[in-house]
Parts: structure tokens; sequence; C-alpha cells
């Protein structure tokens, strides 16, 4: 029997502190409202503070960025979400501007989603492609 002073937990994702947030995905996002669409980087994160949910941070590099409190369809780890955009920041630094988005993922299309985000366990309603 072994002591239970000699089991280290398995963590895949390193953690610095309880409850902080887990990056699922860091890679190209395509926000979509309407006939209007942004493009940049972004991070699928899954979040427990405030609440538990998947969230979506995009830094925007081209096109608008959406408004707050707007509905987008997001393309991001090879799947198709319906997010709302809970903030905006938009900039100038170095004699450039940029804008960045927070947003809330509502539903998740998971067919070709990426198989490491699949496997993750987070809480999100799941519909089909259109």
């Amino acid at each position: 029997m072994t002591n239970g002073q000699d089991i280290q937990p398995l963590y895949l994702h390193p953690h610095n502190a309880a409850n902080e947030p887990v990056t699922l995905h860091t890679g190209p996002v395509v926000l979509r409202v309407g006939a209007r669409t942004s493009e940049g980087r972004g991070r699928l994160v899954l979040g427990f503070l405030p609440s538990t949910g998947l969230r979506l941070e995009v830094d925007i590099a081209s096109g608008a960025a959406p408004d707050a409190g707007s509905r987008v369809q997001a393309d991001v780890a090879g799947g198709v979400a319906d997010a709302l955009v809970n903030s905006v920041r938009m900039g100038f630094e170095e004699e450039k501007a940029f804008s960045s988005a927070k947003l809330e993922l509502l539903r998740v299309d998971r067919e070709g989603l990426d198989p490491a985000v699949q496997g993750g366990r987070w809480n999100a309603k799941f519909r089909r492609r259109a």
C-alpha cells in the first residue's frame, strides 16, 4: 500500500493557482457578424471564475472589431461556434492601431473541431453546422 503523501497528481495543464483558466486551443479565428468579418489569432479558454464556461479571446488583425453585446459566429479550432461579445478593447500603440475582443461561447459545432479540444470536458450546447 502506498502512502498518500507519495502520490503526485497529474495535471495536463500547468497551474499556478486554483481555478486558473485552462487554454484548450491557440490559433487563427474568424469572427462573422452578418456580412462583416474580422480575422485574428485567439485562445479558446475554459474559465472557472466568475463562472464556468468556454471563452474566446481574440487579437484582431484585420477587419473591424464586432460591437460589445453582439452575437457572432466564430470559426475556431476547425469548428464553428455561436458567441456573445462580452468586451472589445481598441487602442493605439507604437504607431499602430489594435483591437481585441473577449467572447463567451454559447454553442459549438463539434464537427471538424480539433480533437484536442473535443476531448475537453466543458459544458456547451452543441449544434450541427448549417
